[in-house]
């Protein structure tokens, strides 16, 4: 008899002999559960009694219990129930960094806040498609970080874990299955895998009232500079078309109860003035309202009611939290065609007041009181941003020009007066600056008080020799300082009493020093204040 339910369930209990001719009074099994019957016994069972048992495949005397309910062998009355009634909602997801964007980050917390408990299990490999998993699940091979966020909100990460574990650690009510990125638009892959990885999770994972999902991801940013873009010509749209030919097919090719449209969802809040500003780096979502759009639709997808959640994460604004939920919501209800968020069209540029915004550009991380501006190409930015004490401005940070990269290898050990954490001052964007260039400004900070005057201070410091740079501050006026980033701890570059141009605009741009023919710039941080 197997034990999949300890997390719930007694494993003293499972454990009951349920051997026909061992039991001496009434038994409780769980559907799923294997019970040996010799012939003579099965043989003496009435149809309706056999109905509540399946034979196992290739293992004669053996089979399982497939319903919920009560019948009778050799005088024995079992009671056989549903281990997945257990008022605990558990989903494991055989996926990638793609579930992890899904998952990991709001979906517990969602549940929690309207008295749902949940048990999420993401058994993650970076980049994996569903071919890889269908290898590593018929060879049992431990290849896998199986992340577990546990009823009580404990995540843990185990390494070397196979699927065959993971299905077995817990009574799962949903096993979500996707394709990586790369080929998710692709059905001839999906179509040469799926069925067999169902199977075989099938086959383990005997348990005929859990519930298949099948993840339909996003397509990539239009600025997306990765090399697997080039499967879709470079195309969103086409990349969004292929995804959604391919997860409204895979219903009827497994059994699967729905999909969840992540890459609808993600596809609706484009149609908002977040524009294509989704992704982190082209592909992986944005942090904060990319993330939580995803969990919206997962949300919506198991639990339903995503539209009446009150649950307010920290880094996102109310605004930022209605569009996630619409386009969760819409994307539900209509999961393969793109439905608009037309009250979000536009941005309402109303001014208001703030005293200080922190930027960082390049940090993969949530840093309280930051803004990370992750994509250094240009067409990227975040919109609304909060300020330091996450209320809502009406302020903008957009990407100008592309940058050449950006990096984490920058200084830690830091001493600036404005509290710079070392994961601001270790990131940065790089762009190498020439006579070509150096006359376009590279980030534009947007819907300022014209009336108003700011401060500006710049953080630009990297652990290696470089020449000094210019950065130029252009609102009504233009202000130029100089900089050596090289090996710098405290030296902040500030610009004070800059007003915004007639549009309430100001730009920042990089400058060769005097006789340069040929330099670089870095950014890691920005301050901005109302004066």
């Amino acid at each position: 008899m197997k034990c999949y339910y300890a997390s719930i369930f007694s494993c003293a209990l499972l454990f009951l002999s349920n051997t026909v001719f061992s039991q001496h009074k009434d038994a409780v099994v769980f559907i799923g559960d294997s019970l040996e019957i010799q012939k003579e016994a099965y043989q003496g069972l009435n149809k309706k009694d056999k109905e509540w048992l399946k034979p196992i495949v290739n293992k004669e005397d053996f089979y399982i219990v497939s319903s919920a309910g009560d019948f009778t062998i050799a005088n024995t009355k079992y009671k056989a129930l549903d281990p997945l009634n257990d008022g605990v909602t558990k989903v494991l997801v055989i996926g990638n960094s793609f579930s992890d964007d899904g998952v990991e980050s709001y979906l517990y917390d969602m549940a929690r806040s309207v008295g749902k408990p949940l048990v999420i299990g993401n058994l993650f490999r970076g980049g994996a498609p569903l071919d890889f998993h269908l290898k590593n699940a018929l060879g049992n091979i431990k290849i896998y970080s199986y992340r577990k966020t546990t009823i009580d909100g404990i995540k843990s990460n185990t390494d070397k874990t196979s699927i065959l574990e993971a299905l077995k650690d817990e009574n799962w009510d949903y096993i979500v299955f996707q394709q990586a990125s790369a080929t998710s638009g692709d059905w001839a892959t999906v179509e040469a895998s799926l069925p067999q990885l169902f199977n075989y999770v099938y086959d383990n994972y005997p348990v005929s009232t859990v519930k298949y999902l099948y993840h339909q991801t996003w397509a990539y940013a239009q600025n997306a500079v990765t090399k697997n873009f080039e499967n879709y010509n470079r195309d969103q749209n086409l990349m969004y078309e292929q995804i959604v030919n391919v997860s409204k097919k895979v219903p009827d090719l497994i059994p699967v109860y729905k999909v969840i449209p992540t890459g609808t969802a993600i596809q609706n809040g484009r149609t908002t003035y977040i524009g294509d500003n989704y992704t982190r780096e082209g592909y992986h979502l944005d942090l904060a309202y990319g993330r939580f759009t995803a969990a919206s639709t997962w949300f919506e997808t198991i639990f339903g009611g995503i539209k009446e959640l009150k649950y307010s994460p920290n880094f996102l604004s109310d605004v930022d939290l209605d569009i996630a939920k619409e386009s969760a919501y819409l994307a539900v209800q209509n999961p393969y065609s793109v439905s608009a968020v037309t009250k979000y069209s536009n941005q309402k540029v109303a001014y208001i007041p703030f005293k200080k915004i922190k930027i960082n550009f390049g940090t993969d991380l949530m840093i309280p009181s930051w803004t990370s501006l992750l994509f250094e190409k240009k067409g990227s930015g975040r919109f609304g941003v909060l300020d330091e004490n996450n209320n809502p401005t009406a302020v903008n940070i957009v990407v100008l020009q592309n940058f050449d990269s950006r990096n984490a290898n920058g200084s830690k050990r830091i001493s600036f007066k404005s509290a710079v954490p070392a994961q601001v001052s270790s990131s940065y964007f790089n762009a190498v600056i020439n006579e070509r260039n150096q006359n376009q400004p590279f980030l534009g900070l947007r819907n300022l008080n014209t009336k108003n005057k700011y401060k500006i201070t710049v953080i630009a410091t990297l652990q290696e020799e470089i020449a000094p740079i210019q950065i130029e501050v252009l609102g009504a006026k233009k202000q130029l300082k100089s900089i050596n980033p090289s090996y710098n701890r405290f030296n902040e570059l500030v610009f004070e009493d800059i007003k915004p141009n007639d549009e309430g605009n100001i730009d920042l741009g990089f400058k060769l020093v005097k006789g340069a023919i040929e330099g670089r710039a870095v950014i890691n941080g920005l301050l901005l204040e109302e004066m």
